[in-house]
């Protein structure tokens, strides 16, 4: 019986260490990570690169009257660009996935605080006055249209009392292009 005892002791004393480790290193993570990753922001909306020469070859900026400082970029951190600089207050999950492979792929990701709102397909930023699916409405998503979750999406703001056609406005945001529906096309929201 002191063997059980003694082994029991012994685990409750190797995971309390393993915590306060754990701990320990997710505290000092972001001050030491601070300084060396980092996607640069710029105001959003943005778009990422592939456009660009389409823009300029059939001189859409010109014929539109656009001004604008070109920052070009790769898609991944121009989607990301426009959730760090708030143009959407929430993302569709499948926007998350991309990020996070893109990541593992090295680009280089600034933490941000955002939660999920479980179950659903969204994420949103912290201290954007965000709290349950109900508190989107009158908000900006950025949905990539194509997703398999997109038509779960619709139903879950349904359930939650939003009307997906009248009070949020769903952007297409493909992750490839970015905001470029939104910025150069004039197109209208999700109908």
């Amino acid at each position: 019986m002191k063997y059980k005892a003694l082994l029991a002791g012994s685990r409750r004393a190797a995971v309390a260490v393993l915590t306060t480790a754990a701990l320990a290193a997710l505290a000092g993570t972001p001050a030491l990570a601070q300084p060396t990753l980092g996607t640069p922001s710029f105001p959003g909306p943005s778009m990422s690169a592939h456009p660009l020469p389409i823009i300029q070859s059939q001189k859409l900026d010109e014929r539109h009257g656009w001004k604008h400082e070109w920052n070009v970029r790769t898609s991944a951190a121009a989607y990301l660009n426009d959730f760090y600089t708030n143009v959407y207050g929430a993302l569709h999950v499948s926007g998350v996935n991309y990020i996070a492979k893109n990541y593992n792929k090295g680009t280089p990701i600034r933490i941000i605080g955002a939660s999920m709102v479980f179950p659903y397909p969204v994420m949103v930023r912290e201290g954007g006055g965000i709290e349950t699916i109900a508190d989107l409405k009158g908000k900006t998503m950025g949905v990539p249209r194509a997703s398999y979750i997109y038509a779960y999406l619709i139903a879950v703001l349904k359930h939650h009392g939003i009307d997906p056609d009248n009070d949020i406005t769903c952007r297409r945001s493909s992750c490839s292009t970015a905001a470029i529906s939104m910025r150069f096309s004039s197109a209208p929201p999700r109908r």
